[in-house]
């Protein structure tokens, strides 16, 4: 199907079968398991737990010679989630690599006053 065809049937084009649309939303849940943790732990527990969790992340990159975060950290969020393990701390300090957020969780623009 073209991308004149889909957008004229008012789709969003997609690369493949859906994958923009799935990384997209992935995207939309590790900023909001990341903006949850913030919330959760306060400022300071939040940069205690980054700067522990960061360090960690970035040798297993460096080790599997790779520089996507998100390449390292779901096979290993995955393996953890099969393990009977929250995997949400170490995506939301992945998300805080990739996309670091405002200082204060009070300026995250989707919470209402």
């Amino acid at each position: 199907m073209s991308v004149e065809k889909t957008q004229s049937k008012g789709q969003v084009p997609s690369v493949g079968s859906g994958s923009l649309v799935r990384a997209v939303e992935v995207s939309g849940k590790l900023i909001e398991t990341r903006d949850t943790m913030k919330r959760l732990l306060g400022p300071e527990k939040w940069a205690k737990k980054v700067a522990e969790i960061r360090p960690q992340i970035e040798a297993l990159m460096k080790r599997r010679r790779l520089d996507n975060v998100l390449a390292v950290v779901l096979p290993v969020a995955h393996e953890m989630s099969e393990a009977g393990q929250s995997p949400a701390m170490l995506l939301a300090v992945a998300c805080e690599m990739v996309e670091p957020s405002s200082p204060n969780t009070e300026d995250d623009p989707r919470r209402s006053p």
